[in-house]
């Protein structure tokens, strides 16, 4: 029979009972509108149908009960007057004493009421989950409260600003001010993504979106213009779309002045729709016009390839190279392919695997990347956070790179996250060697909640370890204040510079005006930890190389030249003159030097753009308040000694400053994989890996496998 009890212990029967059974529950169902319920209304009416039931009250079944327990009362006749016998002659006082003892023996006699077995284990079972989920809960209560108090007096607070400060404000952005500045005070990962940014970044993470292949960014030398920095080889390139082309329209639309994310959702749209896009292409006419062209650019599903190069390397008998620039959804699935590709042709007997400039991505994707690369039932990585609790991820399917060939793995300081996950995999199980430079050191784990209005929350939910055991987290964050603020050198620096010549954001990416607290991890503190065969690595900075190679840093002036865009712009005033690239381009000296009249033309405007400017200005002013006139002078002497140390790097740094113009003017012409392989001519790191795979039959790279031989005690 089911049963309920009200909240004042009042006992019901419902109305006509109609058992139904879901998952092993005994459940009953209005018989007005046949849904299941339980509890019924006081008084007797169902809370679904709202009428009145078959109900039978408490005192009825009272009367009830008595009425069955009349033959042993009526044996009292015999010792006194029965209270109960109609017709006894007894006082109103005595019949409710009467009454009331009755009701006494009743209460304390058992009711019995019969209950389905699976139903009574589902209620225990429950019970004892409530009961240990509110004893555990129950220490978190103070905490709730403050937390309903901070966002009561944030509602208070961002209302009466909203409908009282003295003008009016914008709403979204006051918000997303407070949401940055509460969630910038505790690491530079943990962000709020607001709708645009939301959506970029579920299109980074999965790699695919619905659009026409182009990158694009707002001009340098005319931020109201659009223009194209990188067409996508497969897509708009082969549509005739070419890095340095402005873009004049969109559908008919004008973009002139138009934020970059308009222009991006005009650009996007349903795949398999069509989209018509007029182009400005610079030409070598005197007057500086520009010939105008309308492309029809089919909107597709565009896939952004993890792996944008690999394949064997002609002068070098038996090494592949293989590419990955990120870890989105297909990172794994696109490396196993390139490795069965280069295995089916009989002559892989080492591999390249470049992750510089890798800033990471999921981490499922990591541990699919890795799995290729590292024995079956190998541990890849763990996790372990607060809330995360921790979590050992293991291999477990076969690799695709065969046991016997050797791995060479390059790395640099930008190498970062889910492509130091794949580094420490095969550092800390012997399957390659590490050459390069340090790795940036990140060895925090996000969690990206969606949230409503289609935002998101990405969050620090703890931290990873590689095989060994060792976190290689380079810099400690503490919650800081407004007041308080200490940015590692890590995060300090310029924007770095990828091999294409593209000016890229320094990791970690920006959050506003940092507030939290950060330390690098000293080399004090920092502890030694085991690989599988015994050699020493170390935890607290990143990603050691095996062998270290380094790459001179850009000089002063190409960096001058990036930021300037001059690469880029003369770039489109090279490719306006010609139809098409030889295939053994270079730039000869030639080239070089009408590079250099291009650039020395706007010679006189360097003095305004240097990085040493701001601070000069600086000296200036405060020199001028206090009238020492000579300072002044000498701070003027100084910038031309500036600005001519930077026309002589012309000769101290021609050869980093070609490349970067050859893969500028070869971008307006050649796809990505092109000229990808082309760069690699000048790539000193992975010469040095290659001598390291090849020479001697490898016996060097056998050496740096094994453990250093302990030192003697004595």
């Amino acid at each position: 029979m089911g049963f309920a009890f009200s909240a004042k212990g009042e006992f019901f029967t419902p109305c006509e009972p109609q058992k139904t059974y879901v998952s092993g529950l005994s459940n009953q169902r209005c018989v007005q509108q046949r849904t299941p319920r339980f509890l019924f209304r006081r008084g007797g009416c169902c809370r679904s149908c709202r009428r009145c039931c078959n109900v039978q009250p408490l005192q009825r079944r009272l009367v009830s009960r008595l009425e069955e327990k009349r033959p042993t009362e009526e044996k009292s006749d015999a010792h006194g007057p029965n209270p109960l016998k109609s017709g006894s002659p007894l006082s109103f006082g005595t019949f409710l004493k009467s009454r009331f003892q009755e009701f006494r023996r009743f209460l304390a006699e058992p009711v019995r009421i019969s209950v389905p077995k699976p139903l009574l284990i589902i209620v225990g079972v429950v019970g004892s989950i409530f009961v240990i989920a509110f004893v555990s809960y129950a220490p978190d209560w103070k905490t709730e409260s403050k937390i309903r108090e901070k966002v009561a007096l944030f509602d208070f607070i961002l209302t009466d600003i909203v409908h009282g400060y003295v003008d009016p404000v914008d709403t979204d952005q006051l918000f997303e001010a407070g949401v940055d500045g509460m969630l910038g005070s505790l690491d530079p990962y943990t962000q709020f993504e607001g709708n645009i940014a939301a959506r970029e970044m579920q299109l980074k993470t999965s790699g695919r979106y619905g659009g026409v292949g182009l990158g694009i960014a707002q001009s340098i030398l005319q931020p109201e213009e659009t223009v194209v920095l990188n067409a996508f080889e497969g897509y708009a390139f082969d549509r005739g779309v070419r890095a340095g082309d402005v873009i004049v329209e969109v559908d008919g639309t004008p973009v002139r002045g138009m934020p970059l994310d308009k222009v991006t959702e005009l650009l996007r749209g349903e795949p398999g729709t069509l989209v018509r896009v007029r182009l400005a292409r610079e030409t070598r006419a005197p007057d500086g016009s520009r010939r105008l062209f309308d492309v029809v650019l089919p909107r597709r599903l565009v896939t952004i390839h993890d792996v944008p190069l690999y394949g064997m390397i002609r002068s070098y008998d038996g090494v592949g190279y293989i590419r990955l620039q990120s870890f989105a959804t297909n990172a794994g699935r696109e490396l196993r392919a390139a490795i069965d590709n280069m295995v089916r042709t009989g002559r892989l007997k080492a591999l390249v695997l470049d992750l510089r400039n890798n800033p990471g991505g999921l981490l499922d994707a990591a541990v699919e990347t890795a799995e290729a690369l590292v024995p079956k039932d190998s541990a890849i990585v763990s996790t372990k956070g607060r809330a995360l609790g921790e979590t050992v991820f293991m291999s477990d399917r076969e690799p695709s790179l065969p046991a016997d060939v050797r791995l060479v793995v390059l790395t640099n300081e930008q190498t970062a996250s889910a492509a130091e996950i794949v580094a420490g995999a095969v550092q800390d199980l012997d399957r390659g060697v590490i050459v390069g430079t340090r790795t940036f050191g990140k060895g925090l784990v996000q969690n990206v909640e969606p949230l409503p209005y289609n935002t998101a929350l990405k969050y620090t939910v703890g931290k990873y370890y590689t095989p060994s055991g060792r976190c290689i987290q380079s810099v400690n964050y503490k919650e800081g204040s407004a007041l308080t603020a200490a940015l590692p050198e890590a995060e300090s620096g310029r924007p770095f510079l990828d091999p294409s010549g593209t000016l890229v954001p320094a990791l970690p990416p920006a959050n506003g005006a940092a507030r939290y607290l950060s330390t690098k991890v000293p080399e004090s503190e920092r502890k030694t930890f085991r690989t599988l065969h015994g050699r020493i690595v170390r935890d607290g900075g990143g990603i050691e190389p095996d062998m270290e190679s380094t790459v001179t840093k850009p000089s002063e002036l190409e960096l001058q030249l990036l930021e300037g865009g001059k690469f880029f712009f003369f770039a489109n005033r090279y490719a306006a003159g010609i139809s098409s690239l030889p295939e053994d381009f270079e730039v000869d000296d030639k080239l070089y030097k009408e590079f250099q009249r291009y650039v020395l033309e706007d010679a006189s405007k360097w003095r305004e753009h240097t990085r040493f400017e701001p601070g000069l200005k600086l000296f200036t002013s405060t020199f001028a308040e206090a009238g020492y006139k000579n300072a002044e002078k000498e701070l003027e002497h100084l910038r031309e000694t500036i600005v001519t140390e930077l026309k002589q790097d012309f000769e101290r740094h021609a050869d980093a400053i070609r490349q970067r113009l050859e893969d500028a003017i070869r971008q307006r012409f050649e796809p990505e994989s092109r000229r990808l392989s082309a760069a690699l001519r000048y790539d000193k790191v992975l010469q040095d890996a290659l001598r390291l795979l090849t020479e001697k039959q490898g016996e060097a790279y056998e050496r740096l496998l094994q453990p250093a031989a302990e030192t003697a005690q004595t």
